[in-house]
């Protein structure tokens, strides 16, 4: 996986960066790409951040599920309980 995202690929940035480079042009395009790159990496680690919150609340729940109320006479498995 490239670029941003699973839909963003190189040629999806080159067009993004000749559009930002005739919108905005040459001259304040290097101070819009250092004002940017902070923002960036912050808005990354924040989806970064939440993936790994998330994969760790399926993982906790999937383990909760599991291990559960042994007494209960109708306990789903874990693949019927994704398919909810």
């Amino acid at each position: 996986m490239g670029g941003l995202g699973p839909g963003i690929g190189a040629t999806e940035l080159l067009l993004i960066g000749i559009i930002a480079l005739i919108v905005v042009g040459p001259k304040d395009l290097p101070l819009l790409m250092r004002r940017g790159g902070p923002f960036m990496g912050k808005a990354r680690r924040m989806v970064v951040f939440q993936e790994e919150a998330f994969d760790a609340g399926v993982k906790n729940n999937a383990i909760d599920f599991q291990v559960g109320d042994a007494d209960a006479d109708n306990k789903l498995d874990f693949a019927e309980f994704c398919t909810l």
